[in-house]
């Protein structure tokens, strides 16, 4: 059948479905790679005991370079909830390492890049 938008395209017909396959290769976000930091996993975090709690900041554009930048060369820094950032000389308090499945929003800056989830941590570690 004739398309309704656009009647010299085809557009399936009576129970038929026209299909179609793409060439082009499909991205997924990740979790990159940053000079001097080494990636630790997705980790437990909670508003009432943060884990870096040394400065911490939220921006609607983050991405990981945006965060470690602004931590300064901190032993510790991460991403929460898509646009949030937190920087620490240490972890504090009880945190648990999660499943990667559990860190997978995707940073407010580049839709490329996870940055945590609630209450959830995406973790870096000074490596140098």
């Amino acid at each position: 059948m004739p398309c309704t938008g656009d009647s010299s395209s085809k557009c399936g017909g009576s129970s038929r479905i026209n299909v179609f396959n793409s060439t082009r290769a499909i991205q997924v976000p990740r979790n990159p790679d940053i000079t001097d930091y080494t990636y630790k996993g997705c980790y437990t975090d909670s508003v009432n005991a943060r884990v870096l709690a040394d400065d911490h900041f939220f921006d609607a554009q983050m991405t990981i370079e945006k965060c470690a930048l602004s931590c300064d060369g901190a032993k510790f820094f991460g991403t929460q909830y898509g646009g949030e950032c937190y920087c620490g000389s240490v972890m504090k308090g009880a945190s648990e390492k999660r499943a990667e499945t559990e860190c997978r929003m995707v940073c407010g800056g580049d839709s490329m890049e996870f940055c945590g989830n609630a209450n959830r941590l995406t973790l870096y570690e000074k490596s140098v």
